[in-house]
């Protein structure tokens, strides 16, 4: 018979592993983990004591509650209700920050999720490297990688690529700093300019807190870099042209989504699609078929209105105090780099989410779940546990 505790840790590794590599295994994996944790009297005892006890693991259980809380408001006050179900099944990928914390128990532990996560992402990025310098995918001009989608591609990679960052700068890890070249490579052909948006800001949180001389040299490199290759230059320069086909419809969805908005500003317009109300409320002109604003903020408060607004403030305060918390109680080198990368990729999620609705996007909402669980668990190690 497989004990509670393979459950567990085959679970873990088995999240980690499909993060880069898609949705079905994932949740399977997390499946398998959450069934192991509740066998396992230990895993409840790591998870109870954090939630609990600790007081950064009650504003982060308090977060979490308010954000469900206000999803399930926004659900019932929603003249569409029976249409917003299924978007409920993503509070289901919340357990995945508990997971972790329950399964890792020492350093070792710690270091063979990280060994999986990196090698995961590592051979994704690959994957979709070798693919995308061969015109395959999608999406040919951009890297879509065994997920199958740039955005989703770039999302994921971003929080994988910081903790990778993290590793090279505490752990000065030549390893580490190739895998972060890879996966930094991979996501800047993904040409998602959000992404890359949140990936410097990342990296800023970072090296602020290491190493704060490097933030100048490496503001300069990855201009550098970018400029360097006329494709990426032109992406980015795009981002300022009022003109730009692709900015234009920004413009229109995001000024739609404000005149919603203030249209149900208590109650929001519901969890429902709204590509049909978002078509009434765009000028003729517009013309790119959207079913969400691509805007975490903005989606929010049209779906949930302030409460759902305010629910979205508390959840992320809980992530961001539970991770700085972590990242000073972290032992040194390999734990604190979780925890700080943890904390980096809190920090570009944020900065995505201006670009991108990526807490609807089941693949994105999960890495960083997963990261933030492992950063926790980091700062629950002590220096003594091997």
């Amino acid at each position: 018979m497989i004990s509670s505790r393979i459950l567990v840790r085959a679970g873990l590794a088995g999240l980690l592993f499909f993060l880069p590599f898609g949705i079905a295994g994932q949740q399977i994996a997390l499946g398998i983990g959450l069934l192991g944790v509740l066998a396992s009297s230990e895993a409840r005892g790591r998870a109870r004591s954090y939630l609990l006890g600790a007081r950064d693991g009650r504003a982060l259980l308090l977060g979490v509650a308010a954000w469900v809380a206000a999803s399930l408001l926004a659900l019932l006050l929603s003249e569409r209700a029976g249409e917003g179900v299924r978007e409920l099944r993503k509070l289901l990928l919340l357990p995945a920050l508990v997971l972790p914390v329950a399964g890792i128990e020492k350093r070792r532990d710690l270091l063979a999720a990280a060994i999986v996560l990196l090698a995961a992402a590592t051979a994704a990025a690959a994957i979709g490297l070798v693919e995308h310098a061969r015109g395959g995918g999608n999406h040919p001009s951009r890297l879509d990688g065994p997920i199958g989608f740039y955005m989703t591609t770039a999302g994921v990679l971003l929080p994988i690529a910081l903790v990778a960052l993290a590793a090279a700068v505490s752990c000065r890890s030549r390893i580490a700093a190739v895998v972060f070249a890879l996966l930094a490579s991979a996501l800047l052909l993904t040409y998602t300019r959000g992404a890359w948006f949140a990936f410097a800001a990342g990296i800023a949180v970072l090296l602020a807190r290491r190493r704060p001389l490097l933030l100048l040299p490496g503001f300069l490199l990855l201009v550098a870099v970018i400029a360097g290759v006329p494709s990426l230059r032109e992406r980015l320069l795009t981002s300022w042209d009022a003109e730009h086909p692709l900015n234009r419809e920004r413009v229109f969805l995001w000024d739609a989504g404000r005149r919603l908005f203030l249209d149900h500003p208590w109650r929001g317009a519901g969890l429902h699609d709204l590509g049909e109300t978002i078509r009434a409320h765009r000028p003729p002109e517009a013309r790119e078929p959207l079913t969400h604003f691509h805007n975490l903020y903005l989606q929010t408060a049209v779906a949930t209105g302030v409460p759902g607004l305010l629910a979205l403030a508390a959840f992320f305060f809980g992530f961001l105090r539970a991770l700085l918390s972590a990242a000073r109680r972290a032992p040194p080198e390999l734990p604190r780099a979780l925890a700080e990368g943890a904390l980096a990729s809190v920090a570009a999620f944020l900065v995505h989410g201006l670009f991108e609705w990526n807490l609807g996007d089941s693949e994105i909402a999960l890495t960083l779940y997963a990261i933030i669980g492992m950063g926790i668990a980091a700062g629950r190690l002590v220096n003594r546990e091997v």
